[in-house]
């Protein structure tokens, strides 16, 4: 008696080829929408670290240019 004896018809009964092939198509599009889901979240995490980067970088800028106004305005006031 072999292993295919013993299990039962049910988890040994094949399935209709259409029924095959579409399953496998289901399966196809799953992923490829799971494959989008992910690289759509990577491109939103990507972007969220590039609109970070540029805020402080314009917050540094603004800094450096307020004291040189600062300075600026501190060598006129010492030039009176």
């Amino acid at each position: 008696m072999s292993f295919l004896d013993m299990i039962p018809v049910s988890l040994s009964a094949a399935f209709p080829p259409a029924h095959v092939a579409e399953r496998r198509a289901y399966a196809t599009a799953v992923h490829a929408r799971e494959d989008a889901i992910v690289d759509a979240q990577e491109a939103k995490d990507d972007d969220d670290d590039a609109r970070e980067k540029y805020a402080a970088h314009t917050e540094t800028w603004e800094r450096m240019l307020e004291y040189q106004r600062g300075m600026y305005a501190k060598r006129e006031a010492e030039r009176r």
